[in-house]
């Protein structure tokens, strides 16, 4: 059985590259009897999808006069 500290490791691997056969059957068997590491998971995987929703959305963009005011500004001399 696996550590918790290398389950942890194990469910941040499988949210950015898929895991080995070992891997993941190390990770599955330990979610099994460990409730903190299953939610751990479950948090770490809400928390992903929550930030690569928030990245792909047009909120963060600068409107275009935005981006106007601040060509303007840097073509002023100083």
């Amino acid at each position: 059985m696996i550590s918790c500290k290398k389950a942890g490791v194990l469910i941040e691997k499988k949210l950015a590259h898929k895991l080995n056969t070992v891997e993941g059957m190390e990770l599955f068997f330990h979610t099994i009897v460990c409730k903190a590491c299953r939610n751990y998971e479950a948090q770490s995987a809400f928390i992903e999808k929550a930030l690569t929703r928030e990245k792909n959305t047009d909120k963060h963009k600068p409107s275009s006069d935005l981006k106007e005011k601040i060509h303007k500004s840097l073509e002023e001399p100083k």
